[in-house]
């Protein structure tokens, strides 16, 4: 598959977003649009995480544009084009990261139902539909046992159908969710995942969820629940040192979320589960299970001023936590730090002005669980169990 930046299916998808917008200005009533810019500074000493020499980078740019076109009463296009430079993190380049139709197909006081078809946001996670954005996210860096950066693209939103539903009762709101759709996986992707030799292709066949969420009638507290089922495949190339192969991955997590007037905790965990067959070599099989999760604690002393901390642990296998069975597969070359990554986080966000936000923050990680490629492994990825992660980035949006 061809890199991102040219293939046409995404410079189509940015030219249907163009002619929406240009088609709404004779109606301007109808067309609600907003942007935000992004530049930062950021630094991952010791790892591949943002560029392979640990250097400083101002790789940390994001700039987008989104809007929402009203068609009748009930139906409305949205969508979002953005550019992307964050180094190794995941691709850098130009994307549409969401074109869909939404059809407000039930509305009531008790029941709302929404349909949405195309290019649709994944709203199975408490970050998920708001990642793309860098001043409603928590931290520059989301927690990587959930949102793992290199599959950005892929966790963000997919092709295909959604539905969105609320209803209210007496004990609260619900929310459920369902989506099933496809992502497009680039060339870039595909290296990050089997190593920087890989020439084939991966397609994501399908990917299938459901969540279902509940919030108090004061909304300070809400819990939830999502499955995730998902098919990848490889197809290899005439020079490709890998075979074609089929992957699986099954996730289930939990997330819960109490929210009050001077402090906010949060927390998700999964559970996700693995299987590779062949795409290493032929006859190559792994099934395992990895598990991971958070906890966050946002203080808000004053309005214009946030503080964040946050323990996010992450195991590559249920059965080897300690990554003791990874380094003797490999014959003692694979450091066993290669099995988990966990990070301690503080944060602090700053409103200068309304629209205009400083964050910054300080990552200490032990272990290199998360970084690429995942399945063969770069054992120069990481000089020590131990490194730092730290980012500062000015946000701007209209």
């Amino acid at each position: 598959m061809r890199n991102q930046l040219q293939c046409p299916q995404w410079l189509y998808h940015g030219m249907v977003v163009f002619i929406l917008f240009h088609a709404a200005s004779s109606f301007a009533d109808e067309l609600q649009w907003n942007g935000f810019i992004a530049q930062g500074v950021q630094r991952a000493e010791g790892s591949n995480f943002i560029n392979d020499d640990g250097d400083l980078s101002f790789a940390l740019t994001e700039v987008g544009i989104n809007g929402r076109i009203g068609i009748t009463d009930h139906i409305s296009a949205n969508g979002q084009v953005v550019y992307l430079n964050a180094g190794d993190r995941f691709p850098q380049g130009v994307r549409v990261d969401y074109l869909f139709i939404d059809w407000h197909a039930v509305r009531g006081v008790q029941f709302n139902l929404n349909v949405h078809l195309g290019r649709y946001k994944n709203y199975h996670w408490l970050y998920s539909s708001t990642r793309d954005v860098p001043h409603t996210r928590p931290s520059n860096v989301l927690p990587q046992s959930i949102y793992f950066d290199s599959f950005r693209d892929v966790a963000l939103g997919s092709d295909g159908i959604a539905l969105r539903a609320n209803t209210l009762s007496d004990t609260g709101e619900w929310e459920i969710n369902w989506s099933y759709g496809r992502s497009s996986i680039g060339s870039e992707s595909t290296r990050q995942l089997l190593g920087h030799m890989a020439s084939g292709d991966i397609e994501q066949d399908f990917v299938h969820q459901a969540s279902v969420y509940w919030s108090s009638s004061s909304n300070t507290l809400t819990l939830g629940a999502n499955w995730l089922d998902s098919d990848f495949s490889y197809e290899s190339d005439a020079q490709d040192p890998f075979v074609d192969g089929f992957a699986n991955v099954e996730r289930i997590s939990l997330a819960a979320q109490y929210q009050s007037q001077y402090w906010e905790f949060t927390s998700e965990i999964m559970r996700e589960s693995s299987l590779y067959q062949n795409a290493i070599s032929n006859g190559f099989f792994s099934d395992s299970t990895a598990e991971g999760g958070y906890v966050q604690i946002l203080f808000m002393p004053q309005r214009r001023l946030s503080l964040l901390s946050r323990i996010d642990l992450y195991d590559l296998n249920r059965e080897d936590r300690n990554g003791n069975q990874l380094n003797q597969l490999s014959g003692g070359q694979t450091p066993n730090y290669f099995g988990y990554m966990d990070t301690a986080t503080i944060g602090l966000k700053y409103a200068i002005w309304d629209n205009v936000n400083l964050q910054l923050e300080y990552n200490r990680v032990r272990g290199a669980g998360r970084l690429t490629p995942l399945l063969v492994r770069d054992i120069h990825a990481v000089d020590e169990e131990y490194w730092d992660l730290w980012s500062v980035q000015m946000m701007y949006w209209f």
